[in-house]
C-alpha cells in the first residue's frame, strides 16, 4: 500500500516538472532567464520555509556551507544554459538530454566518492550516451554551441545529485539540504528578479508564480514519494516526466519528435532505469 502511495507522489512530481518545462519554454524567449530562475527559487523558499522549520533550526545546521554554495552556483548556471537552449533547440530534445542525468551519476560518483562500478553498468552508461548522441545528432551536423547547453545542464544535475549524497554522509538532513538549496538560490538570483521586475507583464508574473508554486509542490511530492515508497519500486515511474513533457509539448507546440529523437529517448530511458538502481551493480 505504501509503495502505491509513493508511486502517486512520484507521478505527481513528474507531472509538476513536466508542466514547469512547458511553462518555461512558453516564456523563455520573451523574458529574462534569470528572472525565471529567481522565481523558481524564491517562491518555493517562501512556501516551504514553515515546513522546513517545523522541527526548529537544529536540523538545519551544517558544517559544509561552502559545498552548498558551490552546488547552488553550479545549478543556477545549469538552469540558465538549460532554459537558454530551449530557445534554439527542439523542446523535447532539450528535455531528453537534461533527463539523462542518471547516466552520468555513476561517473561523478566514481571520481568524487571513489565508488567502483561494474562492466555491465559501464555498458548501460554507454547505451545512455548513445541515446544522447541520437537525440542531438540531427541538430549538430554543423557544430552548434547550443547543443552543449543541455549536456552541461545534465552533468551539473548529476553533480548536484551526488553532492546530496555527499552532504547526507556528513550528517546534513534532507530539511537542511532543501533549506540551503532554496535559501542560497534566493539570495543569488533574487537581485536579478527585482532588477527586471518592471519589465514583466501580469501574464509573465502569473506564469512565474505558477512555476514557483509547482516547484514547491514538486519538491514536497518527491520527498513524500521516497518516504512512502521504495526507490526500486519507484524507479520505473521516474521517467514519466519525459512522457508528460512530450505530451504537453506535442499538444501546445505541435513538437513532433523525429525518428532519431525516439531512438534516443528509448536508449536514455532504458539506461536511466538501470542507473536509478545502480547500487545493485556497484562492485563491493
Amino acid at each position: 500500500m505504501k509503495n502505491n502511495i509513493g508511486i502517486i507522489f512520484i507521478l505527481g512530481h513528474a507531472l509538476c516538472m513536466g508542466i514547469i518545462n512547458v511553462l518555461v519554454a512558453f516564456v523563455c524567449a520573451e523574458v529574462s532567464i534569470m528572472q525565471i530562475i529567481g522565481f523558481q527559487f524564491c517562491i518555493p523558499f517562501i512556501i516551504l520555509l514553515p515546513w522546513l522549520l517545523r522541527k526548529g533550526i537544529k536540523p538545519l545546521k551544517t558544517e559544509l556551507l561552502p559545498v552548498h554554495v558551490q552546488r547552488i552556483c553550479m545549478v543556477i548556471f545549469a538552469l540558465f544554459f538549460y532554459y537558454t537552449s530551449m530557445q534554439f533547440l527542439p523542446f523535447l530534445n532539450v528535455v531528453l538530454v537534461e533527463n539523462s542525468t542518471p547516466v552520468l551519476i555513476p561517473i561523478i560518483s566514481l571520481i568524487w566518492l571513489k565508488e567502483r562500478i561494474s562492466f555491465r553498468l559501464w555498458f548501460a552508461m554507454l547505451v545512455g550516451l548513445v541515446g544522447v548522441y541520437f537525440t542531438l545528432s540531427p541538430h549538430s551536423l554543423v557544430f552548434n554551441l547550443y547543443v552543449m547547453f543541455p549536456v552541461y545542464s545534465a552533468f551539473v544535475s548529476a553533480y548536484s545529485a551526488v553532492s546530496v549524497k555527499f552532504l547526507s554522509r556528513w550528517g546534513d538532513t534532507k530539511e537542511a539540504i532543501l533549506f540551503y538549496y532554496f535559501g542560497i538560490g534566493t539570495l543569488i538570483s533574487g537581485p536579478f528578479l527585482v532588477a527586471n521586475m518592471h519589465l514583466c507583464s501580469w501574464t509573465d508574473l502569473a506564469v512565474f508564480s505558477m512555476i514557483g508554486v509547482l516547484m514547491a509542490i514538486a519538491q514536497l511530492t518527491l520527498f513524500f514519494a521516497y518516504q512512502y515508497g521504495m526507490p526500486g519500486r519507484l524507479a520505473p515511474f521516474a521517467y514519466s516526466e519525459i512522457m508528460f513533457t512530450a505530451l504537453l509539448g506535442w499538444a501546445l507546440f505541435q513538437d513532433q519528435p523525429e525518428i532519431e529523437t525516439l531512438v534516443g529517448m528509448l536508449c536514455i530511458i532504458i539506461s536511466g532505469l538501470v542507473m536509478l538502481n545502480w547500487k545493485e551493480w556497484v562492485k563491493q
